[in-house]
């Protein structure tokens, strides 16, 4: 019976730890003139096609709607932030 509880605590406390481990990524950044980019670590490539083409799309379609005379829209402290999930 104990050793049945020894075990069990054992396996409860491995499985917490390794849980925190998980969870303990940082998110990385790319910066843009209008997106942030929030990744975690190893999708670099990706964010950064990512964040290439959201700037490309951005201007293209705040042309095409006529918001090109606003030039400060959605800069700095307004970018807008997308988040990629590795699931």
């Amino acid at each position: 019976m104990r050793a049945t509880l020894l075990c069990a605590a054992i396996l409860m406390l491995t499985v917490y730890t390794t849980a925190g481990i998980a969870f303990a990524q940082e998110w990385r950044e790319a910066k843009g003139s209008h997106f942030i980019i929030y990744y975690l670590e190893g999708d670099d490539s990706f964010a950064k096609e990512v964040l290439r083409q959201a700037e490309k799309y951005y201007v293209r379609i705040a042309h095409d709607l006529g918001y090109t005379r606003y030039q400060n829209f959605w800069v700095w402290d307004k970018r807008v932030k997308i988040y990629i999930y590795s699931d």
